[in-house]
C-alpha cells in the first residue's frame, strides 16, 4: 500500500474511533511505511511480527487484538490496534514531558518510551516528514 493510501486508510479509522491523543493519519502512515513498506501481510522477525505494523503476538494481544486476528487481521484493524498502542505511548510521553514523536517511536520500537532520539526514531520522523509533504501536495 502505498503512502498516499495509508495516509487514507488512517484518516477512515480516526473518523471511527475515539482518539485522546490526537494521533495523526501521517503518523499511522509513517509507522506503516517504516515497519512494513505498507505491506499489511509481511512478516518480520523471523516469523514473529505481523503486519503493517509488525507486531509482536504480546504487543498485539495487550492493545486489544485478538488472538484470532492476529497474522489474518485487516490492514483496518491492524491499523485501530496501532491507534490503541499510539494513544497510550502519547499519554505516557505527555506525562513525562517527553519529545512525543520520539517517545511514540522507542514505545512501539522496544517497548518503553526515551527522551533521546534513537535510529528507529529517526526513520519515523524522517517518514512522518515525507507523509505531510505528501499531505500538503
Amino acid at each position: 500500500m502505498n503512502a498516499l493510501k495509508l495516509i487514507a486508510l488512517a484518516a477512515n479509522v480516526l473518523a471511527s474511533q475515539p482518539n485522546p491523543e490526537h494521533i495523526t493519519p501521517e503518523e499511522l502512515a509513517a509507522f506503516a511505511v517504516v515497519e512494513s513498506s505498507g505491506d499489511e501481510g509481511i512478516w518480520g522477525d523471523n516469523g514473529t511480527a505481523y503486519g503493517l505494523y509488525q507486531f509482536h503476538l504480546p504487543r498485539w494481544l495487550e492493545n486489544g487484538g485478538t488472538r484470532a486476528e492476529w497474522g489474518r487481521a485487516s490492514a483496518h484493524t491492524q491499523t485501530e490496534v496501532m491507534l490503541r498502542a499510539l494513544t497510550k505511548y502519547a499519554a505516557k510521553a505527555r506525562a513525562a514531558k517527553a519529545d512525543r514523536l520520539t517517545w511514540l517511536a522507542t514505545s512501539h520500537n522496544n517497548g518503553h518510551g526515551k527522551y533521546r532520539q534513537t535510529a528507529y526514531s529517526k526513520k519515523i520522523n524522517a517518514a512522518l516528514k515525507g507523509m505531510r509533504q505528501r499531505r500538503k501536495v
